[in-house]
């Protein structure tokens, strides 16, 4: 029984070696073939059928519990998971940090262009974005100014550009 402890601990370091999970799988089911091959040749009576047939079984027993200990699946999973939740923090962020727009309108209060000149003027107008964010001084390092408001103003252009 010391025999098989020994083994499989052995198994479980080798293992552990292993960079990627096909390759820990694949090692310690190797790793269980050769204990089950070492195991069986310990029989008394006719060790090289018994070796091969304990290897075997203790190979795919290996596999098995390999199979469920390095489960591509579960760190994809995982993986996916943080993902999505850095990419929801990072929009928090971005929607703290950019411009949102809050109203807009022309600067003709309202008031219709003539038909015949809409292709020759376009109307000016205004934007007013809410944000958040910490701007320094130019002038002084240590001051720092606090921008919660911007305000677009958007000239009117003539001609049919």
């Amino acid at each position: 029984m010391k025999t098989i402890s020994s083994l499989a601990l052995s198994a479980l370091l080798l293992s552990s070696c292993a960079t990627t999970n096909k390759e820990k799988r694949l090692t310690l089911t190797v790793a269980g073939i050769g204990a089950g091959a070492a195991i069986g040749a310990t029989r008394p009576e006719e060790k090289s059928k018994n070796a091969v047939l304990y290897g075997s079984l203790i190979g795919v027993g290996a596999a098995i519990v390999s199979e469920l200990l390095f489960d591509d699946e579960r760190s994809m999973r995982r993986m996916k998971k943080e993902t999505e939740e850095l990419k929801a923090s990072n929009e928090i962020l971005k929607s703290r940090t950019e411009p949102r727009l809050e109203k807009e309108g022309s600067s003709l209060l309202s008031a219709q262009l003539p038909k015949d000149t809409r292709h020759l003027i376009k109307p000016g107008g205004w934007k007013r974005y809410r944000l958040d964010r910490w701007v320094q001084d130019e002038e002084n390092e240590n001051v720092w100014f606090r921008q919660t408001e911007m305000f677009e103003v958007i000239p009117p252009r003539v001609g049919s550009n």
